[in-house]
């Protein structure tokens, strides 16, 4: 009955745990890796995700689906909890163990810990690493590095790009080609097409192309524009040929759209102009030949339009621009009106070209020819100006104004370069001028004095200046005479201001209340103010300035009352008092100051020198902070060299500070890097010359272009010998052909290394492949081996002949002991039996021991407890049906029948997570007070009783084939008391899973002397065979 019960139990277990296998999660196929390893982290799916180079991004695709599911794999089997726990920080709930609840639900977590197992090493069961489309982005911190996870999106650029770099997905788009053609050109022009050379994980991938944004079907190799294109086709026009691709990864992961231009074309005018102009210009030459026959030239006959040798008409031939070109068919019949009423038939040559007049009329009208031919060509050239240069008014006018801009851009920066010397030192001296500094200033003019007739005059002043500071300033350094009277002098200028007379106003006003003329207003204008003051001063004054001075003293302490003309009178009896002490007047003190005046007054005479030389110092000190603000220095005297290096020193920082990109530590680098840079800009205007390029961006395509003739020149014999059916136009199109010439090659060669090791290894089981795969090499090596075998072969063959006749005979001696032998071994035997079947009866007796043995303090401990106790049974039973089906032969002795079951417990005893070694472990436990002690309100306890009965059917089997435990008394004995393994600090203890902080119940133990290291957790028991100790219990202490 106890077997079917416990058999139900498993089997609701079972069921509660997987019954979430089943749910969304649970059926979700993973489609990666979650690798741990010692050294790193990181996340593997070839079908769902791709990095950046540096690792930091990871773009995960989704497709259909909004999850990705990665299995965890840990490199190394020592991987545990506490050594993954604090590598990996993230608030989002991706660590998922499926089922992993009481009730069957799903556990997720923020926690990386949970990807291993409670107790041991390695990945938990039903353990995977789940992400919710919904919680990208997303941010991992590992091992201390910023990790994000977004969503790969299809129309983003960049994720193509990077999804095409690190896939080889297909070969790059091409950049659009420009070009200008006529329209017979066009109907006679090819385009090739993309050719994507997708990869095996991409399928059906569609081209689809349009012109001028309408789609048109493509069935040859080649694309030409239709027919119906024609029709509404005009010169100046631009037709645009463009493509879509839809993209479709193998997994459906990867699914993407990209677009872009092959070809841009702009429509320029017929050639078919220049040949009717030739035809218009037959009836002149006509006309011409048929007048030079009939009346020769009559040279300085004055023509009917007033010229003498037509300058007017040439004249007019120099003014017309390349736009008058179109209309020369309108001129030209002009011209045949003029030849029939003309007296001499050159003169209408000449107005047609200048500078004809020492030619023949037949050289005239071949260089009229040449000059036609020319002119088509130059309009093209200009109409391929106007399209580089994104000139869409194709207005001549618009062109020259352009070039201009250009060529006066590049003089604007040669002269800038050329000026900078001397615009920097410019700078400088204006910074100084600004100081307001009269002994600066003084040199400054001294110096521009000395530099006259200078072509760079702000430079050499400075130059000049840098000399001039060390003589000069000791000049300035005499002592100051201190003048009492004021030097302040007010300009008419000055005080036409507003704001002055305004500060004049109120300081009046101030002045006059002192004396006793009350009701001036502030706030008012001048003219009020003055208009009230004729009024005040009309009358006799109040009396306040009558008031005694000791009126005033009691009426300060009497009343707390001290009034401005109380305070003015104060004043005045305190500088007469002070003046009585002075014997020469010119230091007498001014009675009429105001009190701030006179304070002002006496911190100045406080501060002034007292002998001329501390004058002279503060003048010195002066002057060092004047010079040391100006040139930010930190110069301590005015000596030659430090003034020179604190001027130097600027001139680098002005430089620094005001040149884009320039960079100098002295100003001796400083002259270098701009005479380098004028050099270069000369070097660079020459380039730019020879190369007939006029503008700076067309250089580095003018240089590839260029680089390409002469690379694939050099290399052609080579390439029509590799290939001889093709042809290049581009490096990047040979290098394309070399990287698939290579890359076969590559794979031929692999498939013999390949196909060689294999062989070798067939015959040389201990060969192991380097990786240096030389072909020759491996071919020696197994001839070598093929001669090696053939030789061993033959040896082998003698010496089993030998073997075989001394077989034969040992085996005729052997016959006549095997039979005496089985009849002893019949009755060995029985015992064995006896032996196997006590060990399955002890193995019932332990299945029928597993009662409840664990009960929980509050109820939410529960959960925790049946999980830990329905672990423990269903290992147990799994470890007992390993024991019970244990093999023995039939022929096996009892000893080694012994020696098998002993093996098997030991086994069982000492694997990972050993159910065996856990009831061990809680059989000290329940030994402790505190853990049966019901009244506990947290963690679990264990029920006293069934962990006995458990724990004595585990240990009489183990005991009956002569294994016995080593189990401490916890709490109780001291490390030094038995020979046990200390693992203190090394790893954790399953007390305090049980009950938290068990360590503080141990001074509640009832002993006065407490021995040292008292043993508080066992992690492993020890056991010994047959009286031999095999393992020492690990114990942790306290």
């Amino acid at each position: 009955m106890k077997k079917v019960i416990l058999a139900l139990l498993m089997l609701f277990t079972h069921n509660l745990v997987f019954a979430q296998l089943d749910g969304e999660l649970g059926v979700l196929a993973p489609n990666g890796h979650f690798v741990i390893d010692e050294e790193e982290i990181r996340i593997e799916s070839s079908k769902q995700i791709i990095c950046n180079d540096r690792r930091d991004s990871i773009y995960v695709a989704f497709g259909k689906s909004n999850w990705i599911k990665l299995q965890p794999k840990f490199i190394k089997n020592n991987i545990t909890r506490a050594k993954i726990e604090n590598r990996l920080k993230t608030d989002r709930n991706i660590f998922v163990q499926i089922g992993a609840k009481n009730n069957g639900t799903d556990f997720l977590s923020n926690e990386i810990k949970y990807l291993a197992k409670q107790s041991g090493s390695g990945a938990a069961d039903n353990s995977y690493v789940i992400i919710n489309k919904k919680d990208l982005p997303l941010t991992l911190f590992i091992d201390g590095r910023e990790i994000t996870l977004v969503e790969f999106l299809p129309t983003d650029q960049t994720h193509c790009d990077l999804l095409r770099k690190k896939v080889n997905a297909y070969t790059e788009l091409p950049n659009c080609k420009y070009d200008t053609l006529s329209i017979a050109d066009l109907k006679n022009t090819a385009f090739d097409l993309l050719d994507l050379n997708p990869s095996k994980y991409w399928k059906s991938s569609a081209v689809k192309y349009f012109i001028n944004g309408h789609e048109y079907s493509v069935t040859e190799e080649k694309f030409t524009i239709p027919d119906s294109i024609y029709s509404n086709l005009n010169a100046g026009d631009n037709i645009a040929l463009s493509y879509k691709i839809e993209f479709n990864h193998v997994d459906g992961f990867f699914n993407h759209f990209r677009e872009g231009k092959l070809v841009d074309i702009h429509i320029k005018e017929s050639d078919n102009k220049s040949v009717l102009w030739l035809l218009l210009l037959i009836p002149v030459i006509i006309l011409v030949y048929y007048y030079k026959k009939k009346k020769p030239c009559n040279n300085g006959e004055q023509d009917p339009t007033g010229s003498i040798d037509g300058s007017e008409q040439v004249q007019q031939g120099n003014e017309e621009t390349i736009n008058d070109v179109p209309q020369e068919s309108e001129d030209i019949s002009s011209k045949i009106s003029e030849v029939k009423q003309s007296t001499d038939v050159d003169h209408v040559l000449n107005s047609l070209i200048p500078n004809l007049e020492e030619l023949s009329t037949e050289e005239k009208i071949g260089r009229i020819k040449q000059e036609l031919s020319s002119g088509n060509r130059a309009k093209e050239k200009i109409l391929n100006l106007f399209k580089e240069f994104n000139i869409s008014s194709n207005n001549y006018n618009d062109l020259v104004s352009y070039i201009k801009s250009l060529i006066e851009s590049i003089e604007n920066i040669k002269s800038e370069q050329n000026n900078s010397p001397e615009m920097i030192s410019g700078q400088i001296l204006s910074l100084m001028i600004n100081k307001n500094s009269k002994i600066l200033s003084s040199l400054i003019e001294k110096a521009k004095s000395e530099c006259t007739n200078s072509t760079k005059p702000n430079y050499e002043t400075l130059q000049k200046l840098i000399n001039l500071l060390p003589i000069n300033l000791k000049d300035f350094s005499k002592p100051i005479v201190v003048d009492n009277s004021s030097s302040l002098d007010f300009t008419e200028q000055q005080m036409s201001t507003a704001t002055n007379r305004r500060k004049m106003m109120v300081w009046m006003i101030d002045q006059l209340e002192i004396k006793g003329y009350k009701g001036l207003n502030r706030n008012d204008n001048i003219d009020n103010n003055f208009t009230k003051l004729v009024e005040l001063l009309s009358t006799k004054p109040q009396d306040e300035n009558n008031i005694s001075l000791e009126d005033a003293i009691d009426e300060a302490i009497n009343n707390d009352k001290f009034t401005s003309t109380q305070k003015a009178k104060l004043l005045v009896t305190l500088i007469d008092h002070i003046n009585s002490t002075v014997n020469d007047d010119s230091y007498l003190i001014d009675t009429s100051l105001a009190l701030d005046d006179f304070i002002s007054f006496i911190s100045e005479k406080i501060q002034s020198p007292n002998n001329f030389e501390d004058a002279q110092e503060i003048i010195k000190n002066n002057n060092l902070n004047a010079i040391n603000g100006i040139l930010e220095s930190d110069i301590k005297d005015f000596d030659q060299e430090s003034l020179k290096t604190a001027l130097r020193t600027a001139i680098v920082k002005l430089l620094n500070k005001h040149l884009k990109g320039f960079e100098a530590e002295n100003i001796e680098e400083a002259f270098k890097t701009i005479n380098t840079s004028l050099a270069n800009s000369e070097v660079l205007k020459n380039t730019l010359k020879e190369n007939e390029i006029n503008a700076i961006d067309e250089l580095p395509s003018k240089i590839r272009k260029k680089q390409t003739e002469e690379i694939i020149s050099s290399v052609n014999q080579k390439v029509k010998e590799l290939f001889p059916d093709k042809y290049f136009d581009s490096i990047q199109k040979l290098i394309n052909a070399l990287l698939v010439f290579s890359t076969n090659a590559k794979d031929n060669e692999l498939l013999i290394v390949d196909e060689l090791e294999e062989k070798i290894s067939l015959r040389d089981s201990s060969y192991v492949s380097s990786e240096e795969k030389n072909i020759i090499k491996l071919i020696n090596v197994y001839n070598n081996l093929i001669t090696d075998n053939e030789n061993k072969l033959n040896t082998d063959i003698a010496e089993k002949k030998n073997k075989i006749l001394e077989l034969e005979t040992e085996i005729t001696n052997k016959e006549s002991e095997i039979s005496t032998l089985s009849a002893e071994n019949n009755s060995l035997m029985i015992e064995s039996v006896v032996m196997v079947d006590n060990l399955r009866d002890c193995a019932e007796e332990i299945i029928s021991s597993c009662k409840t043995i664990l009960h929980p303090c509050s109820d939410n401990d529960e959960s925790q407890c049946v999980d830990i106790e329905d672990r423990l049974f269903a290992e147990l039973s799994n470890s007992i049906n390993k024991i019970k089906n244990l093999p023995v032969d039939k022929d096996s002795t009892p000893v080694e029948t012994r020696k098998k079951i002993q093996s098997i417990l030991i086994e069982e005893l000492m694997s990972d997570n050993s159910p065996i070694n856990t009831i061990c472990r809680y059989f000290a436990y329940s030994r402790l007070p505190f853990m049966t002690d019901t009244s506990r309100e947290y963690g679990i306890t264990f029920n006293r009783k069934n962990m006995y009965e458990l724990f004595n059917t585990v240990e009489t089997m183990y005991v009956r084939f002569g294994i016995n435990f080593n189990i401490p008394d916890l709490f109780v004995a001291g490390y030094n008391e038995g020979n046990y393994e200390n693992l203190t600090g090394k790893t954790y203890g399953d007390l305090d899973n049980l009950c938290q902080n068990s360590r503080n119940h141990f001074d509640n133990i009832d002993s006065k002397v407490k021995p040292s290291d008292v043993i508080v957790d066992m992690i492993n028991v020890g056991f010994s065979v047959d009286g031999k100790v095999e393992r020492i219990t690990s114990v942790l202490t306290y």
